[in-house]
């Protein structure tokens, strides 16, 4: 699922993997940070809200996180807790050169928002 006013970028993160990232408007930036489930992804979980923030003038910045959607799936000894996702997307917005950001996480989005937060 594409929104037409979103450019997707496959953003290198290290070790042969990739953050997909879509991205449109040019105002503040405002990452919307997806949770998890089946067919989870940045796109599919904020469709309906996007175009209100792109209208508001954000900057947005929809990421589909490691494992989920069109980003890298490793399988490895690492696994997924949560301070991979925090990093991983951490990676990905200094690689867009997004120092600062509003984020807009639900469920396991939520708790990566926090963690980012608090580090």
């Amino acid at each position: 699922m594409t929104l037409p006013r979103l450019e997707r970028q496959d953003i290198d993160i290290g070790d042969g993997l990739h953050i997909a990232v879509h991205l449109g408007g040019t105002g503040r930036p405002l990452v919307l940070i997806h949770g998890a489930g089946a067919g989870a992804s940045g796109v599919a979980h904020y469709h309906a809200n996007i175009p209100a923030f792109l209208d508001a003038g954000f900057r947005v910045i929809v990421p589909d996180l490691l494992g989920f959607g069109a980003s890298s799936k490793p399988v490895d000894e690492q696994g997924y807790p949560l301070t991979r996702f925090t990093d991983t997307l951490a990676i990905a917005l200094d690689r867009l050169d997004v120092t600062r950001a509003a984020l807009l996480g639900n469920s396991l989005g939520g708790a990566i928002a926090l963690d980012m937060v608090l580090r």
